[in-house]
């Protein structure tokens, strides 16, 4: 007797989603497998004592330890020797020779509010590192400007994840060309690489560097185990795997969509409705999260929509300008959190030099001022990327008991932050 075809195509349906779960189900063992292995890795203290992505009291402090030739690590110049082989590996505009640039004079970090700042006898070297901290405008201008009166060569490197380029806004009237850009994915793993080598026979600075590598490569979407994805490929060669896998992939854009989705409306909501938090929701025309602006963000590659996301009126300063908090996925599509200014509820503001005083000294005075007109305090970082959407905090917004968490413990953290600024002599009272 002959089936049906309905019946047959909801007999192909069936087999189809069975192997799609038996693929998932396959790697999630995988997974747990090499969970359990990498368990020996799993602390690490720098991750204990600091927030992995702490520019300046993590990643510059110690860069700075390591680059200081009478630091406590006992190795002399060796790690400052690497250091600047790597920036010259970097440079497009000729080699950089140690020997040339004479006695080193002197390492610092926050020097004139340059992250790291090391001073040879002929050469200086100003290092901005940028993990996901906004630029600020003329920042590498500035840092460049003031070292002139020095009266050596002057190498200006940007730091970031993954070797981006300084935005003009930060450049001023510099070119890209007069910064050698350099990547914690590539030249500070590279770096760290041959420190790690260098420190063969003392043990715990080894280990010390080695823990620093696994952080490195965690932001940087490095840590997969090479045997863990060699078993993945095996089990992709087998049977219809690799098509099925296929079908998850052709998935991804709903998914961003949706992951996206789900965290702005979490947000939104446990901010709102926390008995301590006595701030509402304030919808800002053309930044405001919206369907279409993520639909927007997920769709395209380039000129998609950035710069949009939720705010919270925590005080209105006069008739038209409101002081907010604003959560934002912004530039290299990095998410922040921190304070602006909102016109009629409608226009974000760029503050002008010399305005709102009563509000940007206390900011200063408490080290919390940030010098980019849009905002008026430091952006903090959120560890998501909707874009990428390549680490397991992002693709677990799909998962609504871990969602809830990840929010609360991030609602918590702003609260946190509202609080500290607060502090800062500036009111925040309901009107």
């Amino acid at each position: 007797m002959r089936l049906p075809r309905w019946l047959k195509i909801n007999n192909k349906m069936e087999s189809e989603n069975d192997s799609l779960a038996s693929l998932l189900a396959k790697v999630e063992i995988l997974r747990l497998k090499y969970s359990a292995r990498s368990s020996d890795d799993a602390f690490n203290i720098f991750s204990i004592l600091r927030k992995e992505s702490d520019e300046v009291n993590l990643h510059s402090n110690f860069i700075a330890t390591l680059l200081n030739a009478k630091g406590s690590h006992g190795k002399g110049q060796a790690f400052l020797e690497k250091f600047i082989s790597c920036v010259s590996d970097a440079h497009t505009s000729g080699n950089i020779t140690y020997d040339e640039l004479g006695e080193c004079l002197a390492v610092r970090k926050e020097y004139r509010n340059i992250d790291l700042y090391v001073e040879f006898e002929y050469a200086l070297f100003v290092v901005e590192n940028k993990i996901y901290a906004e630029d600020q405008y003329c920042q590498l201008e500035r840092y460049y400007e003031s070292m002139l009166s020095k009266n050596k060569k002057i190498y200006l490197v940007y730091l970031s994840l993954y070797g981006r380029d300084p935005p003009q806004e930060s450049l001023g009237e510099l070119s890209v060309d007069d910064v050698i850009t350099i990547s914690y994915s590539s030249e500070i793993l590279g770096w760290i690489d041959l420190c790690i080598k260098e420190a063969a026979m003392h043990p715990t600075l080894r280990e010390t560097l080695v823990q620093y590598l696994n952080l490195i490569k965690k932001l940087t979407g490095q840590s997969m185990h090479v045997k863990y994805m060699n078993e993945i490929i095996e089990l992709l060669s087998k049977h219809d795997n690799a098509k099925n896998a296929l079908e998850i992939w052709k998935c991804k854009n709903t998914a961003r969509h949706l992951a996206q989705t789900y965290f702005w409306n979490e947000l939104e909501y446990q901010i709102v409705n926390h008995d301590t938090f006595p701030y509402g929701s304030l919808k800002v025309e053309n930044y405001s999260y919206s369907k279409s602006f993520i639909k927007s963000y997920v769709s395209k590659k380039k000129k998609r929509k950035i710069h949009y996301g939720v705010f919270f009126k925590l005080k209105e300063l006069d008739e038209e300008i409101d002081l907010c908090l604003y959560i934002e996925i912004g530039r290299y599509d990095n998410l922040y959190y921190g304070l602006g200014l909102v016109r009629n509820s409608d226009e974000r503001v760029c503050r002008e030099e010399g305005e709102f005083l009563e509000l940007v000294n206390p900011l200063i005075v408490s080290n919390l001022f940030l010098s980019n007109g849009w905002w008026l305090t430091n952006c903090r970082p959120i560890a998501l990327n909707f874009y990428k959407f390549n680490n397991e905090n992002t693709v677990s917004m799909l998962n609504s008991e871990f969602r809830k968490e990840f929010v609360r413990q991030l609602a918590t953290e702003i609260y946190s932050f509202i609080d500290e600024v607060t502090t800062s002599e500036i009111s925040c009272e309901v009107d």
